[in-house]
């Protein structure tokens, strides 16, 4: 449903330098509020769409010609362009969204918007969320590269036995190790041996 954010009922005085608000009741000045807290809130989204749809050359040059901050612009592009429209959460702020798009993955963006607007969380605490998530992530990441790692250097080792000892006594080594040894029962429970 598409409602005019910018009009109040019986009222024409909004210009760039005011808004001429004389005679309202206050069910009119309350609708003139929450029209500031709606702008408010889509200015940030106005200027990344407004700066993603620039098609005609320099956009700094663009934002210097018209008085717009260059920097804002291209942050706004940046969390405009990881939002489609349909994707934006009317209930949250911009500054949640921004926070998410430091996660490559859409569906854990999500997810994060999803927590944050069930909770009503505020940017700090999703921000908080995020960097945990990265994290660990991060840590994961890590993990895996060192179980290869480990892989890798348990098969040569492995394999260095084999040639050592020989198949048939090689057999009975690694048996005796696996019995044994943590590492190698680890080995065999989780698929690396």
């Amino acid at each position: 449903m598409k409602t005019d954010i910018m009009k109040v009922e019986g009222q024409t005085g909004l210009t760039a330098t005011g808004w001429d608000l004389k005679g309202v009741n206050e069910s009119q000045w309350n609708e003139a509020g929450e029209i500031l807290v709606k702008v408010d809130q889509a200015r940030q989204w106005w200027l990344g769409d407004w700066w993603n749809a620039c098609q005609w050359g320099d956009g700094k040059a663009a934002c210097e010609r018209i008085g717009v901050n260059y920097e804002n612009s291209t942050m706004c592009g940046k969390v405009s362009r990881a939002f489609e429209i349909g994707r934006r959460r009317p209930n949250l702020s911009f500054s949640h969204h921004k926070e998410v798009t430091f996660i490559d993955d859409p569906t854990m963006q999500d997810k994060l918007l999803d927590w944050a607007e069930s909770e009503r969380a505020s940017v700090k605490a999703l921000r908080e969320r995020v960097n945990n998530h990265l994290s660990l992530t991060r840590t994961a990441r890590r993990i895996i590269e060192r179980t290869e790692e480990a892989k890798i250097e348990l098969t040569q080792t492995l394999s260095d036995a084999r040639e050592l000892l020989g198949n048939e006594k090689y057999d009975q080594w690694f048996q005796a190790e696996i019995a044994t040894q943590p590492h190698y029962q680890l080995a065999v429970e989780i698929g690396i041996l």
